[in-house]
């Protein structure tokens, strides 16, 4: 796939296996602006991304493909409305296989040398960091500081973590970063979230999808952004 270097203007190869589809966004097209639903004219650097191949394509994370030719840490932030696909995307992308929770300032689950923030694979239909206590900020933020030092790739989704003073944290740290947004319409949302027995209401769907949205549009060019839709 190719995306955009937000901070430098220029455009680096990066294929995907969940993205065989894909178009290469600097200035917004009319087609992008209805799919984020935003404002006439914004500019943000991201990429649209297509249905995932099958399980026989699989790779884990964006490192093979992104960040090995530097050996440099990665933490990958997924963020999206509830209900849009993000524990899927995690699963599927960077955590399948053999996993082991793991508690130190924080719970996080290793999977094929990656390290995810939270529980995955517990048998509750809540994973990532929506498992983390309300509280947790302050223990996140000392999970990830050990976490960078030790040149860890690390995978980061959830609502814990998907506010401006983590992100800004983040931004200390001196890792490379990715930043996915997993959007659907609300409606498909609901119809996930009903499915699975959850009785989340269709105004908090939105609510979180405008703070997400939001954020990506603040953090997508620092962050390397890129939209996933899952519909």
């Amino acid at each position: 796939m190719r995306t955009c270097d937000a901070n430098r203007g220029t455009k680096r190869a990066l294929t995907s296996h969940y993205d065989p589809c894909y178009t290469v966004a600097c200035k917004i097209t009319e087609r992008k602006r209805r799919l984020l639903e935003i404002s006439r004219g914004r500019r943000f650097f991201t990429g649209i991304s297509g249905p995932k191949r099958g399980e026989n394509q699989r790779e884990y994370g964006v490192k093979a493909r992104y960040g090995a030719e530097r050996g440099a840490a990665l933490f990958y932030i997924i963020i999206g409305q509830s209900g849009s696909g993000k524990t899927s995307f995690v699963r599927d992308k960077f955590i399948f296989g053999e996993m082991e929770v793991v508690k130190d300032d924080v719970y996080y689950t290793k999977s094929n040398g990656m390290y995810a923030l939270g529980k995955y694979g517990v048998g509750i239909r809540t994973e990532g960091t929506d498992t983390l206590p309300y509280n947790a900020k302050n223990a996140i933020k000392k999970q990830l500081r050990k976490f960078a030092k030790a040149n860890a790739d690390v995978v980061l989704e959830g609502d814990r973590i998907n506010n401006a003073n983590m992100f800004d944290y983040i931004s200390t740290l001196g890792v490379d970063v990715k930043l996915y947004l997993v959007t659907c319409s609300v409606e498909t949302s609901m119809k996930r979230l009903r499915a699975a027995g959850s009785t989340i209401t269709p105004s908090f769907v939105k609510a979180t999808k405008t703070k997400s949205k939001k954020m990506f549009l603040q953090y997508c060019g620092r962050f390397n952004g890129e939209v996933i839709r899952t519909d």
